[in-house]
């Protein structure tokens, strides 16, 4: 059920009619078209988009928030956040493409905690970068320098039996069994196999097999594989295990004791400072539910004395990005302000991201651009004097609404049972999430219904 009042404004704007919405089509194989998109709401059609795609495609198009308004399709560029392309982007594109392209490396899941646990290890620099080489398959190990046409042959000079590649020469060598059968911690060597010395990292990184001395041990068995082929100096293997530890002890020794650290100076919370007589302040803010795929849009009217008019609460798809639920959140600040006849007003949300779009005359290449291009059209018609970007903190008033727990409340889910009760914000929150994709807007008096549900 639409109000009568409510929405009137923002078709008008839109310049056509609900029915002749342009939607998103698609031929498939059988020659038919279909419409993705449902023309009068602006969302997906889930049962055309499930049924014409593979599972993990229909997720990845419903989280693409769809424009209120008719907006020029165009590519962007996704992989930087301004959605422009520059060579520096596409270069770092290909060099992330070509990094390993060997499907066993792949499959090994995020390589970012890997390098993030690594650069973590309670260990000396040089021994960090000795286990981040040896995982990216760069050391000088025989089958790198016979690929590289260095040398002719890659058999491993000191078991005469394999290839000498990262894993051999750090863990699988047979001369080396002496060193990792000497620890109960390293026995798994005898049963469980690795294609590659990444694969073994990832799995003394993940089961806390003590990384620091493993990555100390790798590093002080290369160390003697090199001293062994630049020198005649006999290195026993029996001197890998006490020379590894005795350089972390010595590395932890040589760390400063841990200070007493000083409380930081708390930041001032910047004071909500009222709109100018008779101009009206609107805060938009947007809410994340991930275990539900859900978010929230939370918009709140005020007038120059920290009043109250209008607030708007609505509950959504959870879309790709922050940015976009940020983007979207705006638009409906903006409609908001529409659909009630609202005079002159300031516009405030703590994204500095989407206000910035806002603020820009150039058009948007973001993922959220075609949100930022319906607002400013919607924008020809209303009277909004600036956009302005604020610290979540800094959102509400001393009494305490945005950005605080009241808002918080706004944008959460009820319980199972809702107590109703006459303040307006919890009561029209918690309706607004007890009803599937409704938003719910209130308003006082003069300014628009006094209660109006918009069916999406």
């Amino acid at each position: 059920m639409h109000a009568p009042t409510l929405g009137k404004r923002t078709s008008e704007a839109k310049g056509i009619e609900e029915t002749e919405q342009a939607s998103k089509r698609v031929q498939t194989s059988d020659g038919f078209h279909y419409s993705l998109a449902e023309t009068a709401v602006q969302s997906w059609d889930r049962d055309i988009v499930a049924g014409l795609f593979a599972p993990l495609e229909a997720d990845l198009i419903l989280k693409i928030p769809l424009s209120p308004t008719n907006v020029e399709e165009k590519l962007i560029w996704p992989y930087v956040p301004n959605g422009v392309y520059s060579v520096k982007s596409g270069y770092r594109f290909l060099v992330q493409e070509t990094a390993d392209p060997r499907p066993s490396h792949q499959a090994q899941g995020d390589s970012t905690s890997v390098w993030r646990r690594i650069w973590g290890l309670s260990v000396p620099n040089k021994v960090k970068n000795f286990l981040w080489r040896a995982c990216k398959e760069v050391l000088p190990v025989k089958a790198n320098l016979v690929r590289r046409k260095v040398l002719a042959e890659d058999i491993c000079c000191h078991c005469h039996l394999k290839a000498e590649d990262g894993l051999h020469a750090l863990w699988d060598c047979a001369e080396l069994s002496t060193i990792w059968e000497a620890d109960t911690l390293w026995l798994f060597c005898r049963s469980k196999k690795f294609t590659n010395f990444y694969e073994l990292a990832c799995y003394i990184l993940e089961n806390g097999r003590n990384p620091e001395l493993f990555a100390a041990l790798a590093w002080t068995i290369w160390s003697r594989r090199n001293q062994l082929r630049i020198s005649n100096k006999p290195y026993p293997l029996t001197q890998v295990i006490p020379s590894a530890k005795q350089m972390l002890q010595d590395f932890t020794q040589a760390q400063p004791p841990v200070s007493t650290l000083l409380p930081r100076p708390q930041r001032e919370t910047p004071k909500w400072e009222p709109p100018p007589s008779p101009s009206l302040k609107i805060n938009f803010d947007g809410a994340f539910f991930r275990d539900k795929d859900e978010a929230g849009l939370g918009v709140v009217v005020r007038d120059s004395h920290g009043k109250v008019i209008a607030s708007l609460v609505e509950k959504i798809q959870l879309p790709s990005s922050s940015d976009e639920v940020e983007a979207l959140a705006a638009v409906r600040a903006i409609t908001l302000a529409m659909d009630l006849n609202l005079p002159s007003f300031i516009v405030k949300g703590d994204s500095e991201v989407v206000i910035s779009a806002l603020r820009k005359e150039e058009e948007s290449f973001s993922s959220f651009g075609h949100l930022i291009l319906s607002a400013k059209h919607y924008l020809l018609f209303c009277n909004c004097i600036s956009f302005s970007h604020i610290r979540r903190s800094g959102h509400s008033p001393e009494s305490g609404l945005s950005g605080s727990p009241e808002m918080d409340r706004l944008l959460s889910p009820p319980p199972d049972h809702t107590l109703l009760t006459s303040d307006p914000w919890p009561t029209f929150a918690c309706i607004g999430w007890t009803i599937d994709s409704l938003s719910v807007v209130w308003a006082r008096p003069g300014y628009g219904p006094s209660v109006c549900f918009l069916l999406y």
